[in-house]
């Protein structure tokens, strides 16, 4: 089983979620333990990150050996997911 490593940028996401919302997206965060192939593989620059949807947020993390990186957790605006995806996290 996978561990899961969350960058401090995601980490203050999820901090600052209202507390319905931050139980959902760590629910996700379990799931991706279980499976960390669950989520979608993007496409283009952003090839090696997957997205997971948690309600209304969106999880972007990638794939390393036995590690789940969480790189953002961001409100479902893929313009603006992907735009601080691409500043490199």
């Amino acid at each position: 089983m996978p561990k899961i490593d969350i960058s401090k940028k995601a980490q203050k996401s999820l901090s600052l979620l209202p507390e319905k919302h931050s139980k959902q997206v760590a629910k996700k965060l379990l799931l991706l333990k279980d499976n960390a192939a669950a989520g979608k593989s993007l496409k283009g620059e952003a090839r090696d990150y997957m997205s997971l949807a948690s309600g209304e947020y969106r999880i972007i993390y990638f794939l390393d050996v036995d590690t789940v990186k969480v790189v953002l957790i961001e409100k479902r605006n893929d313009e603006r997911v992907y735009k601080q995806l691409s500043r490199k996290p």
